[in-house]
């Protein structure tokens, strides 16, 4: 697994991606994440599952991981989103230049320091994994872009 972040620093703030990754195998996975330590994260993803790609958002609070969106994309890139604001992220996406649809959200209360008992911030950031697999194919993050958002 391979993660590059940046801290958060903003309540109001929007981050994004563009990643050109076409996974081979199922399980490789390459994406954006809202993290606040390794049990405690929300995660905007393209990956493979039952040989076809995918954007998916997976939610982990300790023990409880649950995947609340997935849905079937085409080849070719996706512009990731996370748009944070003081009670909640939401995660959007868009395959080829095409309009943001919206993956679902999650409260920014379960990503606290209190809860996860860190006190380190959250951090967003890129990452790809093959899931306990050598990755076939690299993941290809053209750009990254933080930028707060008028409150």
């Amino acid at each position: 697994k391979a993660f590059i972040g940046r801290r958060q620093q903003h309540f109001n703030f929007s981050a994004q991606v563009l990643l050109d990754f076409e996974p081979m195998h199922d399980g490789e996975e390459a994406g954006l994440c809202v993290m606040c330590r390794d049990t405690y994260h929300y995660e905007i993803a393209v990956t493979r599952q039952e040989g076809h790609k995918k954007i998916i958002l997976r939610k982990r609070v300790e023990d409880i991981t649950v995947v609340t969106y997935e849905e079937a994309i085409p080849q070719g890139s996706v512009i990731l989103r996370i748009e944070g604001s003081p009670h909640e992220y939401s995660f959007l996406y868009a395959c080829n230049d095409g309009d943001f649809e919206m993956a679902g959200s999650g409260a920014t209360k379960l990503l606290s320091g209190e809860l996860a008992e860190i006190w380190t911030g959250n951090y967003i950031g890129m990452y790809a994994t093959g899931n306990g697999r050598k990755s076939s194919v690299p993941a290809d993050f053209d750009w990254f872009d933080y930028a707060p958002a008028e409150e």
